[in-house]
C-alpha cells in the first residue's frame, strides 16, 4: 500500500507529465516507460491507466506508434478490468490513432467507433469531441468527405461550447490540411494555420504550434509568399528544437536552409546547414536524416553554381528515395535534377527527370481533381439535405431564411467549382515544359518523342472539356454583349466535327439565313453548344447522323433562337428524364464509345440558360434517339424590331 503523501506524489508527477507531453514528448515518454517497468507492481490501477495513456501519446508524438499502441491496449484492458469506462473511451482514442498512423484504417474507425459510444455515455462532450476531430482525420484519409465534413463541423460546434481550446487548436490543423492537401485551397490552409497557431501559443502547446507553422510554411511556398514561407519554417524549426522528433527536426532544417539558398542568402543558408549537420551528429545518424542534409546541401551548391557536385548529391538522394518510396520529395528531387541536366544541356538526362515528373503530377492531377470533384458534391449533399430538414422545420416564417442558406450553397458551391477548375489547369504547365522539350531538343530519341507526344495528348483529352465548361461559371458576372448564335457556331463547328469523325458520326447542319442577336458572353454560348452537341456524338453510336438545327421562332410575341440537337442514341428512360439537369447524376444510359462523363455538363448548361432567361427541354424514347431543343430570348432590340416587321 502507497501512503497518502506517496499518492499525492504520484499524482503530481501524472500532472507533470501531461504538462510537459505538449513540448518534451521525448523525455515524458523515458519517464513514464521507465516508472512503469519500475513500480508496475506497486501501482495502482488508475495510476497505470493514466501512465499508459501519457505513455501511448508520447510515443505518437516521437513517431513511434506501434510502441504507443502497446500501450493504448494495456491501458484499454486495465480500464475494461477495472469498469471504469471513462478511462476505457480515452485509451480507444490512443489505440485508434496508433492504428490510423500505421495505415490499419478499418481497425482505427472500430476503435474510435468504439470509444465514441462510451463517451457519449459516460464521458464529456470535451471527450466526444476528440473522437469526431479523430474521425474526421480518418474518413478524410479514405477519401470519405461527406463524412469528414460532418465530423470536423461537429467537432468544431463542440469545442464553442466547452471552450476546449486545445481540440479547436486540432480541428483548425486538421481542417487546414483537409483545404491543403485534398482541395489545394492554399490561400484558405493558410487561414485555418495561423488560426490553429494562435490557439497553441495561448495553451504554450510547441509541438501543436511547430507542426501547424510547418504545415503554413508549405502553403505559403504554394501561393509564392516566400518569404513569408521562410519566416513560418524558422519558427516550425524553433519549436521543434525543443523536443520534437528528430527527422521532423531535420525536415524543418531542409526547408529553412532551401528557403534562404532560393532566396539568394547563401551565407545565411550555409549557416543554418552548419547547424543542421551538428544537429545530425556523426554517430548513430540515421540514413533519412543524412539524404536529407545532402538535399539541403545540394540546394546551397547549386545555387552557388557548383551544379555537379549539387548533381551528385541529390542523385544519391533520390536513389535512397526511390528505395523507400517517398513520392513528393522524390517528385521535388526529379524537379532538382531536371534542372540542373538541362543547365548543363544534358538534355537526355534532363527528359528522364522530367518524364518521371511529368508522370508523378498526371497522377495526382487526376486524384486530386476525383477528390475535389468528390468533395464538392459531397458538400452539396450534405447541405442539400440539411436544406430539407431546415425547410420542413421552419415552414412558413423562417423560409425566407432556409432560402438564404440556398443561395449561399450555391455561391459556395460555384466557388469550390473554379477550384477545381484552376487546379486541373496545373499539369497543363508541365505539358508546356514537355512541348517546349520536343520543339527545341533535337537529341530526343524516337522512342522517348512518341510517348511525350503520347502523354500531351492523353493530358489534353482528359482534361481540355472539364476545364472549359468549369471555367464558364468561374466569372459569372462578366460583362455581356450581343453575340450572334450562327457566327458563333460557325467558328466553333470544327472541334465538334473532328470529335464526330473520329466515331464515324456525320453531323447534318440546317440553318435560318439570318442573324439571331442574343445578350450573353461568348463563352455562355460555346458552354451551350459543347455540352449538347458532345452529349449527342457521346451517346451516338458509330456511322450514325447528328441532327442540328439552328432556327428563328416566335412564341408569344418574343423572338428566340432555337438550336435543336438530335442524337441516333438508346434514349432516355423517364425516371432519368427526371434529374438529368441536375448535379452529379448517374444515368443508365452509357456513352457509346467508352467516353467519360462527370455528371455536370448539362446542370452547367441549364444554368447558363436559365440565367440568360432561355429554356432547355428533351423529346426522347428509348430506342428512338433524344433531341434537346435550347430556346435563348433575341437581344431587346432585335426582338422589337422583329416583332413589328411579323405584325
Amino acid at each position: 500500500m502507497k501512503s497518502n503523501e506517496e499518492h499525492i506524489n504520484l499524482e503530481q508527477r501524472i500532472a507533470d507529465f501531461r504538462f510537459r507531453l505538449r513540448s518534451h514528448s521525448a523525455d515524458v515518454y523515458r519517464e513514464t516507460t521507465a516508472l512503469l517497468t519500475k513500480h508496475s507492481y506497486t501501482l495502482d490501477a488508475m495510476s497505470t491507466i493514466e501512465l499508459e495513456l501519457i505513455a501511448a501519446r508520447a510515443s505518437i508524438n516521437v513517431g513511434r506508434p506501434a510502441d504507443g499502441l502497446v500501450h493504448a491496449e494495456a491501458a484499454l484492458a486495465l480500464a475494461n478490468a477495472n469498469e471504469s469506462s471513462r478511462q476505457s473511451s480515452l485509451a480507444y482514442i490512443e489505440q485508434g490513432v496508433c492504428l490510423f498512423l500505421m495505415m490499419r484504417y478499418q481497425e482505427a474507425e472500430l476503435s474510435y467507433q468504439r470509444g465514441l459510444s462510451l463517451a457519449q455515455r459516460y464521458g464529456s462532450i470535451e471527450d466526444q469531441s476528440r473522437f469526431h476531430v479523430n474521425l474526421g482525420n480518418l474518413y478524410s484519409r479514405c477519401d470519405r468527405h461527406a463524412e469528414a465534413i460532418f465530423e470536423y463541423e461537429t467537432a468544431l460546434v463542440m469545442t464553442k461550447q466547452t471552450g476546449d481550446v486545445l481540440i479547436e487548436a486540432k480541428v483548425l490543423t486538421n481542417i487546414s490540411s483537409f483545404f491543403g492537401i485534398i482541395l489545394n485551397d492554399y490561400s484558405k490552409a493558410v487561414e485555418y494555420c495561423r488560426m490553429a497557431i494562435d490557439k497553441y501559443a495561448s495553451l504554450n502547446d510547441v509541438m501543436g504550434r511547430g507542426k501547424a507553422a510547418a504545415n503554413m510554411g508549405l502553403y505559403l511556398s504554394r501561393i509564392g509568399e516566400f518569404e513569408e514561407s521562410l519566416y513560418a519554417h524558422q519558427q516550425s524549426l524553433a519549436c521543434k528544437l525543443v523536443g520534437s522528433d528528430a527527422f521532423e527536426t531535420v525536415l524543418s532544417y531542409y526547408h529553412v536552409v532551401a528557403s534562404l539558398a532560393f532566396l539568394g542568402r547563401l551565407d545565411d543558408a550555409r549557416s543554418q546547414l552548419v547547424l543542421m549537420k551538428r544537429f545530425i551528429g556523426d554517430e548513430n545518424a540515421r540514413e533519412p536524416e543524412l539524404r536529407y542534409f545532402d538535399l539541403a546541401d545540394g540546394v546551397i551548391r547549386y545555387c552557388s553554381g557548383q551544379v555537379l557536385e549539387s548533381i551528385e548529391l541529390w542523385k544519391r538522394v533520390r536513389e535512397w528515395m526511390m528505395k523507400v518510396s517517398i513520392p513528393e520529395d522524390l517528385r521535388l528531387v526529379s524537379s532538382y535534377l531536371a534542372e540542373a541536366y538541362e543547365g548543363l544541356q544534358e538534355y537526355g538526362n534532363a527528359a528522364e527527370m522530367l518524364r518521371f515528373v511529368h508522370q508523378y503530377e498526371d497522377s495526382v492531377a487526376q486524384k486530386r481533381a476525383a477528390d475535389r470533384l468528390a468533395y464538392v458534391a459531397a458538400s452539396y449533399k450534405l447541405e442539400q439535405e440539411r436544406g430539407i430538414a431546415e425547410i420542413e422545420r421552419l415552414k412558413n416564417v423562417e423560409l425566407v431564411e432556409a432560402i438564404r442558406r440556398r443561395e449561399e450553397l450555391n455561391r459556395t458551391k460555384e466557388r469550390y467549382l473554379a477550384f477545381i477548375a484552376h487546379e486541373l489547369k496545373e499539369p497543363l504547365a508541365t505539358v508546356g515544359t514537355l512541348a517546349s522539350l520536343l520543339i527545341h531538343d533535337d537529341t530526343l530519341a524516337d522512342a522517348d518523342r512518341v510517348e511525350f507526344e503520347s502523354a500531351l495528348e492523353n493530358v489534353v483529352g482528359k482534361m481540355s472539356t472539364l476545364v472549359a465548361s468549369l471555367m464558364s461559371n468561374q466569372t459569372p458576372n462578366d460583362a455581356q454583349s450581343v453575340y450572334d448564335v450562327n457566327d458563333v457556331w460557325a467558328r466553333a463547328s470544327r472541334s465538334w466535327t473532328s470529335r464526330a469523325a473520329a466515331k464515324g458520326i456525320r453531323l447534318d447542319f440546317r440553318s435560318d439565313d439570318c442573324n439571331l442577336p442574343v445578350e450573353c458572353t461568348e463563352q455562355q454560348l460555346l458552354t451551350i453548344f459543347d455540352n449538347v452537341v458532345s452529349n449527342a456524338i457521346k451517346y451516338s453510336p458509330p456511322y450514325s447522323v447528328v441532327t442540328i438545327d439552328i432556327a428563328l421562332i416566335h412564341d408569344g410575341g418574343i423572338a428566340y433562337a432555337e438550336l435543336s440537337v438530335k442524337d441516333s442514341g438508346p434514349g432516355i428512360n423517364a425516371e432519368d428524364q427526371k434529374k438529368i439537369f441536375q448535379p452529379w447524376q448517374t444515368l443508365s444510359s452509357k456513352p457509346t464509345g467508352g467516353e467519360s462523363s462527370t455528371g455536370l455538363g448539362l446542370y452547367f448548361v441549364k444554368c447558363e440558360i436559365d440565367g440568360l432567361g432561355g429554356s432547355i427541354d428533351l423529346e426522347s424514347a428509348l430506342g428512338l434517339g433524344t433531341t434537346f431543343i435550347v430556346r435563348l430570348p433575341l437581344s431587346s432590340a432585335a426582338s422589337d424590331s422583329r416583332s413589328q416587321v411579323a405584325a
